[in-house]
């Protein structure tokens, strides 16, 4: 088994709040109309958001590498604006399990600093290529970065 990731710090001039509904609680709705040119739809499929919730992703066919993806919440926590969750279905086949996690805090002049990570093991003694990895990893950061753009420029969404 091989283990990897990223983690990365971005500034926001966005609330933690904000990112949190936009991000976490209502990204099932703010996905698919922040980018409909790669996410054709995400539907929560069992549960009700937190821990244990289902979410499937459907994308459109610019995403060339992924047609569904299926994810499990694995940690929330609404106060401290921290959430986790893993791909079970639908991710790299190489991949034994991947997870990603997000965490907004407060900054000084009203936005917050944003701690996003992904981790991955991999089946057996594959390791994955470049490009596998810049995949996840810019798959992931630009989801985040699209949905932080949308609501700078749209300050009354997820108020």
């Amino acid at each position: 088994m091989v283990v990897g990731g990223f983690s990365e710090e971005l500034k926001s001039s966005v609330s933690p709040a904000r990112l949190w509904k936009a991000a976490v609680s209502h990204v099932h709705i703010m996905l698919p109309k922040i980018s409909p040119q790669f996410v054709a739809s995400m539907e929560i499929v069992q549960g009700d958001g937190g821990v244990g919730t289902i979410k499937v992703i459907t994308f459109t066919h610019a995403i060339k590498e992924l047609s569904v993806l299926k994810i499990h919440v694995d940690e929330v926590d609404e106060e401290k604006f921290h959430y986790k969750y893993s791909v079970v279905e639908g991710g790299n086949p190489n991949y034994e399990s991947s997870s990603y996690k997000y965490k907004f805090e407060p900054s000084e002049d009203g936005g917050c600093l944003c701690k996003v990570s992904g981790e991955y093991k991999t089946i057996g003694d594959y390791e994955p290529t470049e490009q596998e990895k810049v995949l996840g990893k810019e798959g992931f950061l630009n989801t985040f970065m699209a949905i932080d753009a949308y609501l700078q420029a749209n300050p009354n969404e997820c108020a």
